[in-house]
């Protein structure tokens, strides 16, 4: 069984809440049974507080003796001195005390007969100045608060105070079990709320998640012309203008590889229809089968194989998948290779070529320091072939060709040629396959309109890049990083 997002958001939203409102509730209820004891115990310290001014104003005692030997019954002593207790002395206990007013006085059914320590369950224990109960002489634990006990000639003993740990009475004992039944009707309330308002929220969350699917779902089926109409500023809206971004290349890449096939199979069917019109010729007799025949028929076959190479290579190189035989090459004498092989052709179209090395132009003849780096020397041999045959093809008459190489933190060969150069749309589609600056092609001069294409598989192989620019008022500058 699958859950859809709706469903696991749902999950894990309620999870969230309820591991929330847990934790809310068991923090509350020990709060509360933090602050509840503290506050009693904070009441019993008032109380001791009246207690003692109590003894003080009633006995005056010189010493703890003259208190602890009256006749008069220890709980009726602490009945009348905490009458205006609120929190654990009954209604019964009489009216409330204010500072500085006299205290009641005790009961008619007052027992004078009555003497010796607290009876079972007092808050309170008489200590001496020792630290020890009066009663049975037991040391007091240290961490009892103590009030003291003030004689006319100074603190003559002291009232413990037994801390509060356990509820000890059924009042206290029913007021905290509503407290806590009162968090927790709270918690589970707040845990129902989060979970119904969940459902709408995760629909809210999610209702654009499900246009964007629709979106790509018509994407993959080939609707390149489906748009996503989410605006909203944050993630899902950049989102949303990705998807609309991919549906834009995915049309341009559609309409590119039309233009693509149309364009190769007009390149291969041309100097197959030549090649056809000539031999058929020949066979009706209507040229002769002479060596001039021979030498055209061949010129439009290598046309045609060229192309046919060159498609394949292109290929091979854009599966990433061609081994690299790396080796200390040097670029320099490279360069100057291909301007010698090339030679004849530039002076039919009068280029002159200039090679640079860190600035400083070589001349022909001149020795120049080797500039090596590790390359495969058979595919960097044909990047720089290309460069130079796109130049030659595409440069006016009595233009110019350079070549600069330089080293830094990686190889820089930067390309160079006069005009024309490029339209500014058109420099980000110089390394399309098939893709010519000039739209009325040439056959002539043996282009195949991938040549760039191939330089830049070749350089990305290699783990470098490059771009193209125009120069101010000449040509083209192609640009290649090497690492």
């Amino acid at each position: 069984m699958t859950f859809s997002v709706r469903h696991k958001l749902a999950f894990a939203l309620s999870m969230l809440s309820l591991a929330v409102c847990t934790g809310i509730y068991l923090g509350l209820r020990d709060d509360f049974n933090r602050d509840f004891n503290f506050y009693l115990n904070q009441v019993r310290i008032n109380d001791a507080h009246r207690l003692a001014e109590y003894v003080e104003t009633e006995f005056n005692p010189t010493a703890i003796e003259d208190f602890a030997t009256s006749r008069r019954e220890w709980s009726l002593i602490e009945r009348t001195a905490m009458a205006g207790s609120q929190a654990i002395m009954p209604p019964e206990a009489g009216p409330h005390h204010r500072p500085g007013e006299p205290f009641p006085h005790p009961p008619p059914h007052f027992d004078p007969g009555f003497r010796g320590p607290p009876p079972p369950g007092s808050p309170f224990t008489l200590v001496d100045l020792n630290n020890r109960s009066y009663f049975d002489k037991l040391a007091i634990d240290s961490t009892w608060p103590k009030i003291e006990i003030n004689g006319p000639d100074g603190v003559i003993g002291y009232f413990a105070i037994r801390p509060f740990v356990e509820r000890q009475t059924k009042a206290t004992e029913l007021y905290n079990k509503q407290q806590q039944d009162y968090f927790l009707a709270t918690v589970l309330v707040a845990l129902i709320v989060s979970i119904a308002a969940a459902w709408p929220i995760i629909f809210v969350l999610l209702k654009p998640l499900t246009q964007i699917s629709e979106t790509v779902t018509k994407l993959a089926n080939h609707d390149y012309q489906a748009k996503s109409e989410i605006k909203s500023k944050d993630e899902l809206g950049e989102l949303s203008k990705n998807i609309n971004f991919l549906a834009s290349k995915l049309a341009s890449h559609d309409r590119y590889q039309s233009e693509w096939l149309s364009q190769i199979s007009h390149d291969l069917r041309t100097p197959a229809s030549i090649m056809l019109a000539e031999i058929e010729a020949i066979k009706d007799g209507v040229y002769p089968l002479t060596k001039d025949a021979i030498e055209s028929l061949e010129t439009e076959t290598k046309r045609l194989d060229n192309q046919i190479n060159d498609l394949h290579e292109l290929s091979v190189l854009k599966c990433g998948e061609v081994p690299l035989h790396r080796q200390e090459t040097d670029v320099a004498e490279m360069v100057r290779s291909v301007a010698k092989d090339t030679q004849t052709l530039r002076q039919s179209c009068n280029l002159d070529f200039s090679l640079y090395v860190d600035g400083k132009k070589v001349q022909e003849e001149e020795q120049v320091e080797p500039v090596k780096w590790p390359l495969d020397r058979e595919k960097m041999y044909r990047v720089i072939v290309n460069l130079m045959q796109n130049s030659i093809r595409y440069s006016h008459k009595g233009g110019f060709i350079n070549c600069k190489l330089l080293i830094d933190k990686g190889l820089k060969l930067i390309w160079e040629d006069s005009a024309p150069g490029v339209l500014e749309e058109d420099l980000g589609k110089i390394f399309d396959p098939m893709f010519q600056c000039h739209k009325n092609r040439n056959f002539n001069n043996g282009s195949s309109g991938i040549g760039l294409s191939i330089v830049s598989a070749i350089v990305k192989l290699h783990g470098g890049d490059v771009s193209a620019q125009n120069i101010p008022n000449k040509g083209l500058r192609l640009t290649v990083n090497l690492i």
